[in-house]
């Protein structure tokens, strides 16, 4: 979680970072940069914008739209769950994933 400024706002902007283990390959980094940051679906988080430091580009960081609510894992893996989601819920869950899913698939 970190902050970004908002060019549409005087206020900052709260944002998801993801840092990328140093062995990420740039080969593949450049090809997840160009595709995140094409796709604009529903379901699928938003890629805003990424970061490489460092002289050798060691240090990468991701920057996406962040989730209020959270991480899905927060809500699926029995270990972070407080009471368990209703069968109807993750059925909508596993439905919005597959369209988001069938999405990368055939439209990008």
């Amino acid at each position: 979680k970190g902050w970004v400024k908002d060019p549409k706002s005087s206020l900052p902007a709260v944002v998801a970072v993801k840092v990328l283990k140093h062995g990420h390959k740039e080969k593949q980094f450049k090809a997840e940069i160009g595709t995140l940051s094409k796709i604009h679906h529903l379901y699928l988080v938003e890629l805003l914008g990424f970061c490489i430091d460092g002289r050798r580009g060691e240090k990468k960081l991701l920057v996406y739209e962040y989730m209020e609510c959270g991480s899905l894992d927060r809500y699926l893996s029995p270990s972070h769950m407080q009471q368990p989601l209703p069968w109807s819920v993750r059925l909508s869950i596993a439905a919005g994933t597959a369209r988001g899913v069938a999405y990368l698939h055939h439209e990008c």
